[in-house]
């Protein structure tokens, strides 16, 4: 919506008059030096005006809306937002009153935020902003409200309007229907107030296993009465020492600002062991197993989605590999958790933004006889102060279930087609590589976004190749099937990526038709040195040629290793011992070299 508004009010601005005015103060004071004698007659000024306003008003879908003019000091609001906020009147010759009612409506929590935003905006720290605060409404309650607002230019360059527009969240409840407690949409913007107020705090988020057995068996209202005996059972615990969030199905978040971790771990013991010795349900003493993951809220993080990102990454551990034990976000980071944990709230901000900082390295694929140039593996990196280059591993298993995550799935796609074009030019038989990840494959638009990206590029799809990474195996086999041979029958190849490593590629291979397979670097780091790493990788590349027309091997780092495969039934090498993953402009090079 913020780039429409600044674009619409533009277009009508430049149509009808392009005449620079600007204003500031503690909520602007209006600049008069301008040419004034370049201004249009008042007439035509007020048309102006007004025909931006209309215009807002019919793209706004019914929402308030109000706009200011810096140069004559107007300001004017849709009459719709006196019926939802406490506003005595719409119309302001002075637009300083007009803003300064507005904020008379905002919750005095919530005024130091809501100043910061404002002021951002007005004295051109932002083109474009959203500022959410609890503003007072005509019954007299406060309500969450975001304002998106975007300044509109002169032809000079000056400010001359703000055009903003005001989202009311009162329809959105923040309570959970079926426990009483708030819900995510109150987790999330009780997370954010805390991150702005630089307030630290331990969220917790605790759920029940298997739930959907539970409802198969017993029936759905069943499962519902579990879901708020558990929900009460970490009531029970908190004694008001923080706060209880019913998150998506079974799972449910706590907020403690006091409590201290070895206090959360011996409650979540205690709560664990009661349990799974059974908790009265109509009768029945049920028992039931959980999951469970933490983190402590500390500065340098920008976002709630972000926090969440990071729970979910642990809680999933905790039932894949700690038995349901409390898994703390900053053990399983790999690094210090606060500096993990601000990382990927940075970079998921990057994503958000137009995938700023983002870029892809190329790690060439040999023909295994010949040597000669075939295909290269697009590898996505980041690049952000203070934090250098970021490697994938340290954020994509965070963020692939992020909402935002799509972004950057549809920018890797987007970059390494245009990419692979040049390369096309040198070698026409060039094949890209590209990464798929679970989330993208768990889109329901997945296969028409590739459709969308194949025509905007122009890229041939014989020349792209979409390898199934670890993760994309845990799709349900028949979805992934479908996938697979829908991708397929658009002419692009698959292969299956890291085969030997995570789950199932034997029976991937046995359900569905792949072009390639890719063996993962751990079957052949000590081939030189292991006769019986040796005999395996004979055998196993036998194996793999009656499965796919290609097998790669990848983690190729002497020449000895190279002629040992020379022997196998292998298409394609590699590894360092070619190159390791370099930046576009180095790989246009090296290809060049190998034509």
């Amino acid at each position: 919506m913020l780039p429409f508004l600044a674009f619409l009010g533009n277009l009508v601005y430049n149509i009808i008059i392009r005449k620079p005015s600007i204003g500031f103060g503690k909520y602007g004071e209006m600049d008069m030096d301008a040419d004034m004698d370049a201004i249009e007659t008042k007439e035509e000024e007020a048309g102006t005006f007004h025909g931006i306003f209309d215009a807002l008003r019919i793209v706004s879908g019914g929402a308030c809306i109000f706009l200011v003019d810096f140069a004559t000091g107007r300001f004017l609001a849709s009459e719709h937002i006196l019926l939802e906020l406490n506003l005595k009147q719409n119309i302001y010759e002075d637009y300083r009153e007009g803003l300064e009612a507005l904020e008379s409506l905002v919750h005095p929590e919530d005024l130091d935020f809501y100043r910061l935003g404002m002021k951002s905006l007005l004295e051109g720290g932002a083109n474009a902003h959203d500022v959410e605060a609890r503003m007072k409404n005509v019954e007299g309650e406060y309500v969450v409200v975001t304002i998106h607002g975007a300044l509109i230019h002169s032809g000079g360059g000056h400010r001359r309007y703000l055009a903003c527009s005001m989202t009311n969240h009162k329809g959105k409840s923040y309570i959970d229907s079926l426990t009483g407690f708030r819900n995510q949409y109150g987790f999330f913007y009780d997370i954010e107030n805390r991150l702005r107020q630089h307030q630290h705090a331990r969220v917790w988020l605790a759920g029940i296993q298997r739930l959907s057995e539970y409802n198969n068996l017993y029936g759905y209202a069943f499962g519902n009465r579990l879901i708020q005996s558990f929900g009460h059972i970490l009531k029970d615990f908190l004694k008001g020492r923080g706060t209880v969030y019913r998150m998506d199905g079974a799972t449910f978040a706590v907020v403690m600002p006091s409590l201290s971790e070895q206090e959360i771990r011996r409650g979540y013991q205690e709560i664990h062991e009661r349990v799974k010795a059974g908790v009265w349900i109509d009768g029945h003493k049920m028992p039931f197993a959980l999951k469970s993951s933490m983190l402590t809220l500390g500065d340098g993080i920008m976002n709630g989605k972000a926090v969440y990102s990071c729970l979910l990454y642990a809680y999933g551990l905790s039932k894949q590999r700690y038995f349901g034990n409390l898994v703390s976000y900053e053990e399983v980071a790999g690094q210090s958790g606060a500096n993990s944990l601000a990382k990927i709230s940075k970079v998921r901000e990057a994503i958000v933004e137009d995938c700023r900082g983002f870029y892809l390295c190329y790690q060439p694929v040999v023909d295994c006889t010949t040597e000669r140039l075939t295909g290269a593996e697009a590898l996505i990196r980041w690049r952000g102060e203070p934090y250098g280059t970021v490697m994938p591993n340290d954020f994509i298993p965070v963020l692939e279930k992020d909402s935002a995550y799509q972004k950057l799935g549809h920018w890797i796609l987007r970059r390494a087609m245009l990419d692979g074009k040049e390369l096309l030019k040198i070698h026409p038989h060039f094949v890209m590589n590209v990464n798929l990840s679970y989330s993208q494959m768990e889109n329901p638009d997945f296969l028409e976004d590739l459709k969308s990206i194949l025509k905007e590029t122009a890229y041939p799809p014989k020349n792209l190749c979409l390898e199934l990474t670890e993760r994309c195996r845990l799709l349900e086999v028949d979805r992934l099937r479908h996938l697979v041979t829908e991708i397929r029958a658009m002419g692009i190849q698959v292969a299956v990526d890291d085969f030997g490593t995570g789950y199932s590629s034997l029976s991937i291979l046995k359900a569905m038709p792949v072009d390639c397979v890719k063996i993962d670097r751990s079957f052949v780091m000590n081939l030189l040195e292991d006769a019986s790493c040796q005999n395996f990788v004979h055998r196993l590349t036998d194996f793999l040629s009656i499965c796919s027309d290609k097998t790669c091997v990848e983690g190729i780092e002497s020449p000895g290793m190279r002629t040992f495969l020379l022997g196998c039934s292998v298409s394609s090498l590699q590894g360092y011992y070619y190159s390791p993953p370099v930046e576009f402009s180095e790989f246009a090079k090296y290809a060049a070299k190998m034509a």
